[in-house]
């Protein structure tokens, strides 16, 4: 009878911590979940019928940035494109 007793207190004490356990959880209170990471802007530079482009990861419609692009050796710096006039050309251009 005493085992039964100790068994039943055991089972007793468990069923309790589930129920706290599962309060706290649904009250966020124990909520380990994450935020999500924040969006980071970013852009994707092409070239399209001799234009230069570029076109956000939020889908948005794409730029005209440059007509009639005749650039070389683009180069990302920062918040910017950098490229040369031409490839003969010591000149930098510089888009946002």
């Amino acid at each position: 009878m005493r085992e039964r007793q100790h068994l039943f207190a055991i089972v007793k004490k468990t069923i309790s911590a589930i129920v706290v356990l599962t309060l706290l959880l649904s009250t966020g209170i124990l909520n380990t979940a994450r935020a999500a990471a924040p969006v980071v802007k970013t852009y994707v530079y092409y070239t399209s019928g001799g234009d230069l482009y570029r076109v956000g990861n939020d889908g948005a419609h794409p730029q005209l940035l440059v007509s009639d692009y005749e650039g070389a050796y683009p180069f990302a710096g920062g918040k910017f494109l950098y490229f040369y006039k031409d490839a003969e050309s010591n000149t930098i251009m510089r888009v946002p």
